[in-house]
């Protein structure tokens, strides 16, 4: 009697009896095909019921890899927008939990945009006063050296010096954020302008004097005008790296 190629399960030949694969035949020595069918399917729910956890383990790491709580490496953490008359805003580095705090060794940070007058851009950890010991200077596109500053024990760290071009950035990598050691920073950013001299870039960099698990990054606008904050319109990124 043919059988099926994959499964082995008889089917009539013609010229076979009709219906021999329903009775067994006339004698009832041929297969049956009911009795194949339910042997085959009861040993493919053998394999399934045997390798269920697997499956289960297999799901969750998909839907991990899927939001990024499991991948190593850089893995994109947050971004978003804040609107022109803004103030200082905070950045969420769990995520709404997604991340707990402690799960990255490095953060990077990027951000665009504008202030409302000439100023800087300056970042505090945690929402945590004092601790954060920092250095900067500018340099122009007429190779003036400006800005340079250095505070101990201050409030916040300095990211970058920026004016009212839409086109301002920083890229800023802090290092050891898990908190068991005190964390350090490096930041470069741009100030751009149509008078030369005003075409800056900023070195700033630091360390806190504390250890410190980082969850959340304070991004403060300053005016030189008034030393107050000063509205900024910015988009930002930021991502965490794990090994």
């Amino acid at each position: 009697m043919p059988q099926t190629p994959v499964f082995s399960l008889p089917f009539e030949a013609e010229g076979d009896q009709p219906g021999k694969t329903l009775t067994g035949g006339e004698f009832g020595l041929d297969a049956i095909l009911a009795e194949d069918v339910e042997a085959a399917l009861l040993t493919l729910q053998s394999t399934l019921a045997a390798n269920a956890a697997d499956i289960a383990t297999l799901q969750a790491e998909v839907s991990d890899l899927e939001d990024g709580t499991s991948l190593i490496g850089w893995v994109p953490v947050a971004s978003g927008v804040q609107g022109v008359g803004t103030g200082p805003f905070t950045i969420d580095i769990t995520d709404g939990g997604r991340f707990p705090a402690g799960t990255f060794d490095m953060l990077r940070l990027y951000l665009h945009g504008d202030l409302d007058g000439t100023g800087s851009v300056r970042l505090r950890t945690n929402a945590t006063i004092n601790g954060h010991r920092t250095s900067a200077y500018t340099i122009s596109a007429t190779g003036t050296v400006g800005d340079t500053t250095f505070q101990d024990a201050a409030s916040q760290w300095f990211l970058a010096f920026w004016n009212t071009s839409n086109n301002n950035h920083v890229e800023c990598t802090i290092i050891d954020t898990g908190g068991t050691v005190a964390a350090s920073y490096m930041s470069k950013g741009s100030q751009t302008s149509a008078i030369n001299s005003n075409n800056l870039n900023s070195h700033c960099w630091g360390e806190l004097t504390e250890n410190r698990l980082i969850d959340s990054l304070e991004i403060r606008p300053f005016s030189d005008a008034s030393n107050l904050f000063g509205n900024v319109g910015v988009k930002w990124w930021v991502e965490g790296y794990r090994s």
